[in-house]
């Protein structure tokens, strides 16, 4: 299947779905559209392999269309589906070519100021159009508001992996994550900060792949005059291997990440451009895992 006929019927789609969520109409749908140029000086699979990099690097063009639909949409239930798509065309290095599909159907219940809500998610990966990864992903979540510029997200992720290139890949198996975050506005909530932690246990069924992960980030989010928005995160992450295989040492992570965004609406809030600076460095006890990585992206968005 040529995937590229696929992002231009979403695409298509989207331009003809009524946009009458312009004019302030409460709608039980949201439609987002992001489309950009991106530059990467060291290419890898994007969220699937984060510690396995080219050395190369290349331009590539992305898209992501998210969807949603919710037919139960009262004050304290909602319930509906989505679909978002993603997909990326390098330059040079097609190879690192990535489509991601993944429908989902959730629920959402609220009694104040509690706010319980649960999103099973099956995705499907190609790369360079060919089968790479099955997951199958629920997570359950509490949102707790206890006054208008406090909240507090407690988290938990299911994942079931099974990787299409060859039977029995060592990277099957499991993964358990959950996660804390607390958010707190000040000046009129025009400026939040936040900061998170979290826990991940990957059972993978090879020698060497699975591990315990620990997390922490901080952030801040500034809302300006005209509805420009600049977030700025940092996170940092370390993870312990199991096991790296007959005679090696178990394999040690620590890995730094630092993002910013800054977005400027075009004549509505509902569209805007938005540039992004992502920075990433992976410390390892062996040295093939040790990398640096920058990355550079200027989108189009759109959000309905």
């Amino acid at each position: 299947m040529n995937y590229r006929y696929v992002t231009l019927c979403i695409l298509l789609t989207f331009l003809l779905f009524p946009l009458n969520s312009l004019a302030g109409d409460i709608k039980p749908y949201r439609l987002y559209l992001k489309t950009g140029v991106q530059f990467d000086d060291n290419v890898r699979l994007d969220a699937l392999d984060a510690d396995n990099t080219s050395d190369s690097e290349d331009h590539l063009y992305k898209v992501f269309f998210s969807g949603r639909y919710s037919f139960i949409n009262t004050e304290k239930i909602v319930t509906g589906i989505g679909y978002n798509h993603y997909q990326t065309w390098h330059n040079d290095l097609e190879e690192y070519d990535l489509t991601g599909s993944t429908p989902e159907i959730y629920f959402k219940y609220q009694w104040k100021p509690v706010t319980f809500r649960i999103t099973y998610s099956p995705s499907w990966y190609w790369v360079n159009a060919d089968n790479y990864l099955t997951r199958h992903r629920i997570k359950p979540e509490w949102i707790i508001k206890p006054q208008d510029n406090l909240i507090f997200k407690l988290g938990y992720s299911y994942y079931d992996d099974d990787y299409e290139q060859k039977a029995d890949d060592p990277r099957d198996g499991t993964l358990h994550e959950g996660s804390a975050d607390v958010y707190y506005g000040v000046m009129d909530k025009k400026v939040f900060f936040r900061c998170g932690f979290g826990y991940t246990d990957n059972n993978a069924t090879g020698s060497g792949e699975s591990y315990d992960q620990m997390t922490a980030s901080a952030g801040v989010h500034i809302t300006f005059p005209y509805d420009i928005k600049l977030n700025l995160l940092g996170r940092y992450r370390d993870r312990k291997y199991d096991e790296s295989g007959p005679g090696e040492p178990a394999r040690e992570d620590d890995k730094y990440l630092g993002s910013a965004s800054l977005s400027v609406p075009l004549f509505v809030k509902t569209v805007y451009l938005m540039v992004e600076y992502d920075y990433s460095k992976n410390n390892s006890s062996i040295d093939s895992y040790e990398y640096e990585r920058n990355l550079v992206i200027g989108s189009l968005v759109l959000d309905f």
